[in-house]
């Protein structure tokens, strides 16, 4: 049938793309982990802003309250072991299981591992790990687990890469819908702003003029952003809308 022919085109189309796509992804994870390795003793470690220790027996007292199992409300590797030690071993196992992603080892149980590794750290991250790109990276890396191949221990640029299976091709049309959703809520979500308790900022393109002066984490740059006339600001809204 054509349909079937369309959505599941023969032959190796997308084969090489895989490679290309999980290894990127595998770069992705590994900038993550190596950022947050850094940040994360002063953020969440014993001494830091909010500890993982006391977020966690809060977490614990409030999942028993609600009758709910401590792995089955909040899957993280860290109630074995909630250390500064263990948050480095996961940190610096995670960039370890990002370089073999990149290098074509054992991609498919790797990725299920660093999955599971960042969802223990954004589970564990509290307000520091509450960013869209957080919440995307675990996305995406939970459809390249299915995306990627299982059968082969090692990926290699030369030669006939494996054809993608039936599970394989659904899974990257559910890469493609994730896309679509990101693009298509990141627009609405702003023309959705407004609120009778909110202004509006973004229906009337003027949020840009607020937007460089109070981005959660601004950089040197945003000061001379912030400079440019209020028509560059108002221009800078319909790419978005747009894109």
């Amino acid at each position: 049938m054509k349909w079937r022919q369309w959505l599941f085109p023969k032959g190796d189309t997308y084969a090489r793309s895989r490679l290309l796509y999980l290894r990127g992804l595998g770069i992705i994870y590994g900038i993550a982990f190596l950022s947050w390795w850094v940040q994360a003793p002063a953020l969440v470690g014993s001494h830091g802003l909010v500890p993982m220790a006391e977020f966690l027996d809060a977490a614990g007292e409030s999942l028993h309250v609600q009758g709910l199992s401590r792995w089955g409300g909040l899957p993280t590797v860290f109630w074995l072991n909630d250390s500064d030690a263990s948050l480095h071993v996961v940190c610096g196992l995670g960039v370890l299981l990002s370089v073999a992603v990149v290098a074509g080892f054992a991609v498919g149980p790797c990725l299920a591992a660093l999955w599971f590794l960042y969802l223990s750290l954004v589970g564990t991250g509290d307000v520091f790990m509450r960013f869209q790109w957080d919440i995307l990276l675990l996305e995406a890396g939970f459809l390249a687990i299915f995306f990627a191949p299982w059968r082969r221990l090692r990926l290699q640029w030369r030669g006939v890469p494996p054809p993608l299976g039936w599970g394989e091709r659904i899974a990257l049309w559910l890469q493609w819908w994730l896309i679509a959703k990101l693009m298509f809520q990141s627009g609405w979500v702003k023309l959705a702003w407004a609120t009778p308790d909110q202004p509006e900022w973004w229906p009337d393109i003027s949020a840009m003029t607020f937007h460089y002066v109070t981005q959660p984490l601004p950089t040197w740059t945003a000061w001379w952003m912030h400079q440019l006339p209020e028509w560059f600001h108002k221009a800078e809204i319909w790419p978005m809308y747009a894109v």
